[in-house]
């Protein structure tokens, strides 16, 4: 671990520092995936499946989950909830018949709405595996 760096930077540690290292050292998206233990043959799979060719990045939810892993617990609880706001308010806009930035129109809101899911996702994991600790 990083020395000054709360240990809740780091959720999992071999996975989020390995993860850390290869994108600080440029690694591309294949290193990344053998990193992950993901088999090669899923890459091409996983790289079609990639969502979005909008104003967000085009990534697939795998990307997604390691980037959004190295956060901490409390700050994927309110990047979760916040996306959720938002895409709350700007769909009442767009059902409105109001303009709104190219970002939040349907696949920003849908881009949004993915890495809502996949934080709580890992927030519940996470959950769930704190309290199946024993001693926790």
């Amino acid at each position: 671990m990083a020395a000054g760096v709360p240990a809740t930077l780091y959720p999992s540690e071999g996975r989020g520092r390995r993860l850390a290292a290869i994108a600080t050292l440029g690694g591309s998206r294949a290193s990344i995936y053998r990193h992950l233990d993901i088999p090669a043959a899923n890459l091409g799979k996983q790289a079609t499946r990639g969502h979005g060719s909008g104003p967000y990045p085009v990534m697939t939810r795998i990307q997604m989950r390691a980037g959004l892993d190295l956060l901490p617990t409390w700050a994927l609880e309110q990047k979760a909830a916040a996306n959720r706001q938002v895409i709350a308010v700007m769909r009442q806009r767009l059902a409105a018949g109001e303009e709104v930035a190219r970002m939040y129109q349907d696949p920003g809101l849908a881009w949004l709405e993915r890495q809502a899911d996949v934080a709580e996702d890992l927030v519940a994991r996470r959950k769930r595996t704190a309290e199946n600790r024993p001693g926790s």
